[in-house]
């Protein structure tokens, strides 16, 4: 029998109490949809000792321990607070940045949804959770559910599983299930149809308490370095549960009586041209608008940001955003491509640390913010980096895979890399040999679930549900697409990078180590004026690019990886020259690797 929880449910809309089950999402009551909020009996604000969110845990809706060392690192900024004018700029960075702290193994504030999401869940609890993500919370999930050997199914786009595969190793506890040719609005839809099934149960997104209360430790840790509530949150929002985390955890310190007496004001961001918060708060809307589904696609495919292209936050109903920013007096942004893009560069500069495109869209934010007087110079601002420093986590294996042929439907499956001294939640650092990391333990990816119908009582009678797998593809599916496998982690192909300067205006040069396939078209304008180009690159479908080498043994179709000098000039010509071997008075290895074979 499971120790009693030090909590309770209260529904936002009618007020009722429940006690929790470790899964409700819902009130039990009829009226329409209103999201919960978890009450504490502990209401003074009292971490413990853990060197991690563990220390938390109070203000955690728990029903088993968690053990993790996932950490935010809140610190003081000077180079960003410097450029914007303001006093008192503090920077949550939830992301990979051991010197600072931040210990977010997925380099995302996902994480901490992840462990709280987990956590909640009752101790013998036997079904299987089912989650839809955009990217960066599969990658969650699956690093925080493979750790600790929890069943979990997870419904993505299939774009979405290059960026999934790459970053985390899975074990036999994970089941991915992709989307093909979908959207974020189609993995929720057959998530919720996988949840429906015997044996499944619904994670529930922005509506599971964990999820918000988990990132909502993004504030507690803020106000410990703090020693007060900010005056102002800067965060990119696709659902709002993380702003809506924060607002709920400022209450719960306003309640204490020792950090402050008013919520901090959100600013919130979208990436334009799908910003559906923005769109209807902007004229105080009562609900978001309606758009047609072509049209919202559309919009969609157009962000760079893309794990923000939630299509139905919880915006007009009880507990949700439209509440929030109401009571704190808040302000929404929308932010392109380009801004975003220019925001990510000026932080890595000021900062130290690359940043990721949601991150950017609130940085470009926060800037607009400063400049228009909706954020005083004098004020306390906390800027809430969602993820970050992705390009020196050593993920424990770095690929490179070639898209799959358009229209076919494909899986893979791979031993689990070995690894020491793994915690029950989260990877081992120290993990750095060869071997491990030309090992990715790649996930079975299914294209229907029909096959997940397998009766529940027979999986009920094993310790792990998902230990002997059960998801089956309903057609014929081809190979996995090749992969190459760098020999350094420091490598890691950093294609969302380059994509986003080649938005930066010319003239701009930068180091980039890309992954792509050579091309075998015509040049496009942009690399006819480049000298020496030894073949073109495809890296994302759009203009090839001009590649300047050596003695290079490529054809059209070979899957390529390039580390060189990026350089973009004011006549419009774009290239990479990998011959460039100095670059700021330090040396610099430029190479290209064809099939395993690597030519400097």
């Amino acid at each position: 029998m499971s120790a009693p929880r030090t909590y309770h449910l209260r529904c936002c809309g009618c007020g009722a109490s429940f006690e929790d089950d470790g899964v409700r999402l819902d009130c039990a009551h009829p009226h329409p949809p209103a999201l919960l909020r978890s009450e504490y009996a502990q209401t003074r604000h009292a971490p413990g000792t853990a060197p991690s969110v563990a220390r938390y845990q109070r203000w955690l809706p728990l029903g088993r321990p968690i053990a993790t060392d996932a950490n935010v690192a809140v610190y003081r900024s000077a180079g960003l607070a410097a450029q914007l004018g303001l006093r008192d700029l503090w920077i949550a960075f939830s992301g990979w940045w051991p010197e600072r702290g931040a210990t977010m193994r997925t380099a995302t504030f996902k994480e901490l949804e992840a462990i709280a999401a987990f956590g909640r869940l009752e101790p013998d609890e036997r079904r299987t959770l089912v989650v839809a993500s955009a990217g960066n919370t599969a990658a969650a999930f699956a690093e925080v559910a493979t750790a600790g050997a929890l069943p979990v199914v997870i419904v993505i786009p299939l774009e979405a599983w290059e960026p999934l595969a790459a970053l985390v190793q899975v074990g036999p506890s994970v089941r991915v299930v992709a989307v093909e040719d979908g959207t974020y609005d189609d993995a929720i839809a057959l998530a919720k149809r996988i949840a429906a099934l015997d044996g499944f149960v619904a994670e529930g997104g922005g509506r599971n308490v964990a999820r918000r209360d988990g990132m909502g430790t993004i504030v507690l840790t803020a106000v410990d370095a703090i020693g007060a509530l900010p005056d102002v949150y800067v965060q990119a929002v696709g659902s709002a549960a993380g702003a809506l985390a924060a607002h709920e955890a400022a209450l719960r310190l306003m309640r204490d009586g020792r950090f402050g007496s008013r919520a901090p004001r959100l600013v919130l961001s979208q990436n334009a041209p799908f910003t559906p918060i923005h769109d209807a708060w902007s004229v105080r809307a009562a609900t978001l608008a309606e758009h047609g589904a072509a049209e919202a696609r559309e919009r969609q495919s157009r962000i760079a940001a893309t794990v923000l292209g939630n299509p139905a936050p919880p915006y007009a109903a009880p507990g949700g955003i439209r509440e929030a920013l109401a009571a704190s007096g808040g302000r929404t942004y929308a932010i392109g491509n380009d801004a975003m893009a220019r925001a990510m560069l000026q932080f890595l500069e000021l900062e130290g640390i690359d940043v990721e495109p949601p991150a950017g869209v609130a940085i470009a934010a926060l800037a607009e913010a400063v400049r228009d007087g909706s954020i005083g110079r004098q004020e306390i601002v906390l800027l809430n980096v969602t993820g970050g420093g992705r390009a020196r986590r050593d993920t424990g294996a770095t690929t490179c895979h070639a898209p799959p042929a358009s229209g076919r439907r494909w899986w893979s499956t791979a031993p689990r890399s070995p690894r020491s001294g793994t915690s029950p939640i989260g990877y081992d650092a120290g993990v750095n040999t060869l071997a491990s990391r030309r090992i990715l333990a790649a996930v079975a990816i299914a294209v229907a679930v029909t096959a997940l119908t397998a009766p529940a009582a027979a999986r009920r009678g094993t310790p792990d549900p998902m230990a002997t797998p059960t998801l089956q593809p309903l057609y014929d599916l081809g190979s996995p697409p090749p992969t190459v496998m760098l020999a350094a982690a420091a490598d890691t192909c950093a294609n969302d990078a380059f994509l986003s300067y080649r938005t930066v205006p010319a003239p701009f040069r930068n180091e980039v180590t890309v992954c792509g396939i050579v091309f075998s078209g015509p040049a496009p304008s942009t690399a006819r004026g480049v000298p020496n180009t030894s073949f073109l690159l495809d890296v994302d479908g759009s203009d090839p690019i001009a590649v300047a080498a050596g003695a290079v043994n490529a054809h059209p179709g070979d899957v390529i990886v390039v580390r060189g000098r990026y350089h973009r000039e004011n006549g419009g010509f774009e290239g990479i020259d990998q011959t460039h071997t100095a670059s700021r008075g330090q040396d610099f290895d430029g190479y290209v690797m064809v099939n395993g074979t690597i030519y400097h």
